[in-house]
């Protein structure tokens, strides 16, 4: 998980299924409480074959993706909304 406290959004770092793509859901917390159940405002499905450890947004519009792979486990991505 992520958390953007300027916006109020939690991000949900997943696999989409074992080294078969990564999948990030934008999650409005405030809505999601007000509404008892998740309110996702985004999914964004990427295709990288391999594990997805973690995500951060390292600097605005600049986000750091770690991998379990043995050797270039780490990418850096431009993030926009």
């Amino acid at each position: 998980m992520h958390w953007i406290d300027s916006a109020g959004l939690l991000v949900l770092v997943q696999n989409r299924s074992s080294g078969q793509g990564w999948r990030l859901t934008v999650v409005d917390l405030a809505r999601s409480l007000a509404a008892g159940q998740q309110v996702a405002t985004e999914t964004i499905d990427l295709s990288p074959q391999s594990e997805l450890e973690g995500f951060h947004i390292v600097t605005p519009g600049r986000g750091l993706f770690v991998t379990s792979s043995s050797v270039s486990n780490v990418y850096f991505a431009d993030v926009r909304r």
